[in-house]
């Protein structure tokens, strides 16, 4: 939401605020984790949570440049969301695999538990802005808070299956 710069963010393809900002984390994460930073030894890495990325946006793209694979489009296709956002679908939760992880990522799923909620059951919409639409009233009898994994992001989280290759 909040602008980097002039520079920095782009007016110009609808990648938005902070657009050479967040490819340049992306580009750092990728050179960091190629010098083994945990010296763990293991060749296999997954990217996972949310990037703040849509799918096309040149942070994702940096990180497939850098070898990783987006595993929920290669699981979810092109219908794959997790993000709703005035009617348009998109993800910005990430499971990216390197080579050697990628042949041991048995399935990758969005868990629909947020993206869907209509806007009465919004879990954190205490405050009107002056351009939300009338019509996405609150509940005033609905707790906005439950002591459970639901209402917990306004996306969805992204799970994933492993086989590792044993050593």
């Amino acid at each position: 939401g909040s602008s980097c710069g002039v520079g920095d963010d782009d007016t110009t393809t609808g990648q938005g605020n902070c657009n050479l900002t967040r490819t340049l984390a992306a580009q750092a994460l990728a050179d960091w984790l190629a010098t083994d930073p945990t010296g763990a030894g293991d060749p296999d890495y997954l990217i996972i949570g949310d990037l703040n990325s849509y799918a096309m946006e040149d942070p994702i793209v940096a990180l497939q440049d850098a070898g990783y694979t987006e595993m929920v489009a290669d699981f979810g296709g092109a219908d794959a969301y997790g993000y709703v956002y005035d009617g348009q679908l998109g993800y910005l939760d990430h499971a990216l695999a390197n080579p050697s992880l990628k042949p041991q990522v048995a399935g990758v799923a969005e868990w629909h538990i947020n993206a869907d909620e209509i806007p009465l059951f919004d879990y954190n919409d205490d405050v009107r802005t002056a351009d939300e639409a009338t019509f996405e009233e609150e509940s005033d009898v609905l707790p906005l808070y439950e002591p459970n994994e639901f209402r917990t992001s306004d996306h969805d989280p992204v799970i994933v299956g492993l086989i590792p290759n044993a050593v």
